[in-house]
């Protein structure tokens, strides 16, 4: 026995409904008491209601697809290069040791230059560990343009 799918079926059942439609339309117009076989009437019931199913299928996957969007969205905290740029200003602040140097953070197109001059290697090394330490900002995204004297 052959399985046919969902859509073998509509196909089958709309050109059985061409066809009958075809075949009765000079009937009808001659008469009005033309009778269908009413097997042919369920197969084409039947292939509505898949198209139906179908189209509620696919609206439903829709609002699920969007509903888990949105769901994303709504936990996901978007920060702009700006805070992020804030952040690392925030952590080299955070050390006392580097307070007395004037180091600048720049945002370069979603990279962090950070420029200065420090005196110590120890402020330096501090730095950087500072740097590799900042809460939501990969480190390879920093570039430490900081120079030691």
């Amino acid at each position: 026995m052959l399985k046919l799918n969902k859509l073998t079926v509509l196909a089958f059942a709309g050109t059985t409904a061409l066809a009958l439609i075809a075949v009765t339309s000079p009937l009808h117009a001659q008469s009005t008491d033309v009778k269908t076989d009413p097997t042919v009437n369920d197969a084409i019931e039947d292939a509505e209601m898949t198209a139906d199913e179908i189209e509620t299928a696919a609206e439903n996957e829709t609002e699920e697809a969007m509903d888990a969007v949105e769901e994303v969205a709504d936990t996901s905290e978007v920060i702009s290069d700006d805070d992020l740029a804030d952040k690392i200003r925030e952590r080299i602040s955070a050390e006392p040791s580097l307070g007395s140097y004037v180091l600048e953070v720049v945002d370069v197109e979603g990279r962090y230059l950070v420029t200065g001059m420090i005196d110590k290697s120890e402020d330096f090394d501090l730095l950087q560990q500072a740097l590799a330490d900042v809460d939501g900002v990969d480190e390879t995204m920093i570039d430490n343009d900081v120079v030691q004297n």
